[in-house]
């Protein structure tokens, strides 16, 4: 439905529509000064078809005035005129002589065949159009058949001219509403993305500035000998963590979200002396976000929240590196942690038990795999490697119990 309202191409169609009707009506005025110079056929008395005809002209004169003026419409004015000339074409059936039904001296019947095209102009409802119509037409067949005596297989042809003409012009009417109030809309969100962009282009801008300076001096004084205190400066080094997830569009607090996840994992490591490197570039779009389930983003979380416990504890390093990324067609996902510490005997000792008993249950809950990659004095990687559904397909929740243990 096309409102009665909109933007400027709105406005410019109904302008449009309202200049055609008056520019008909003011044909129809022509017609009927053509008729009165051009009649043959005498009136009954001719002083009351000219009265007729200068109140019909005055009406019109003001219609034209008033679309024109205000570029549209009005559906009350346009019904007063429907109802002005039904009036008026019942007059000049009577005052016209009966031999004169198919002359100049009828000149109501042109005059409203030129008129009505207002009516599918105005009109934005069908039923209005074919309720005016039927008011015109029944006015006709008054003053034809009773007042003129008209022969009945004369009268539909003439008859319906009124319904053609105003349900072709409504139909006009209707598709250029439309093309306007689709450009209005185009219009519309074309200056939306153009504000989104220039909002995207500011925070670009501002995030560029907060990587280039509050969080470099951030991480260097997490990283140096700056701070003395090793609370302070492990808390330094979670708030770096924490603004670089914001810089990146990822902050750490959307618990759905994996990227978001494992910034909280990074933070609440940086807070225990542990500089965590993520890198999850392709999980940063608003696309593929979203994509693991819930159980899935718990999981991994705990899974990589142990690994890097256990670089804490056993690797005697203060930086680890974690990586997340998606396949190509979104159906696997992998995350590895790795970092450049003492390593060990993955097929023997504590270390490796922890991992099997922490890690590897909470992957192979979600149906997925680890793979450890270890050596004394070498570092230690651990990759995990999770199948995920197709869209909108359910995943087990096994692994929520698991990584609240």
């Amino acid at each position: 439905m096309i409102p009665a309202s909109g933007g400027a191409h709105l406005a410019h169609s109904e302008k449009m529509l309202s200049r055609t009707a008056a520019l008909f009506r003011l044909g129809g005025l022509v017609q009927i000064a053509s008729a009165f110079a051009t009649v043959t056929v005498p009136y009954r008395t001719i002083w009351p078809a000219v009265l007729l005809a200068l109140v019909v002209s005055a009406e019109s004169a003001l219609m034209i005035a008033i679309w024109w003026r205000r570029s549209r419409i009005d559906a009350r004015w346009l019904t007063a005129d429907v109802m002005v000339c039904a009036a008026a074409l019942l007059a000049g059936g009577w005052l016209s002589p009966m031999q004169a039904s198919h002359t100049w001296a009828f000149f109501m019947y042109p005059f409203t065949l030129i008129a009505c095209v207002a009516v599918g102009a105005g009109y934005r409802g069908l039923h209005q159009v074919l309720a005016a119509a039927a008011l015109l037409v029944a006015a006709y067949l008054v003053a034809t058949a009773l007042l003129h005596n008209d022969p009945w297989w004369n009268l539909p042809p003439n008859a319906l001219s009124y319904v053609a003409n105003t349900v072709i012009t409504w139909l006009i009417a209707r598709e250029l509403r439309r093309s306007g109030a689709a450009a209005d809309a185009s219009e519309q969100e074309a200056l939306a993305r153009t504000a989104d962009l220039a909002r995207e282009r500011e925070a670009t801008r501002y995030s560029r500035a907060l990587h280039d300076r509050v969080l470099q001096t951030l991480e260097m004084l997490s990283q140096g000998h700056w701070i003395s205190d090793k609370e302070l400066r492990a808390h330094v080094g979670a708030e770096a963590v924490w603004l670089r997830g914001l810089v990146s569009g990822t902050p750490p607090d959307q618990p759905d979200d994996l990227l978001a996840g494992l910034q909280a994992v990074a933070a609440d490591q940086a807070r225990r002396g542990l500089r965590v490197e993520l890198n999850g570039t392709n999980l940063s779009s608003a696309q593929t976000r979203q994509i693991p389930p819930k159980d899935v983003v718990e999981g991994v979380c705990g899974a990589v929240r142990e690994a890097l416990t256990n670089v804490c504890k056993h690797a005697g390093v203060t930086t680890a590196v974690v990586r997340a990324r998606l396949s190509p067609a979104a159906d696997e996902l992998t995350v590895s942690v790795l970092d450049q510490g003492v390593g060990f005997d993955p097929a023997a000792g504590a270390v490796g038990t922890g991992l099997a008993a922490s890690i590897r249950q909470r992957i192979r809950a979600l149906g997925g795999t680890v793979i450890v990659d270890s050596a004394p004095g070498a570092g230690t990687h651990v990759e995990m490697r999770v199948p995920l559904p197709p869209a909108g397909a359910e995943t087990s929740s096994a692994a929520a119990g698991i990584s609240g243990q």
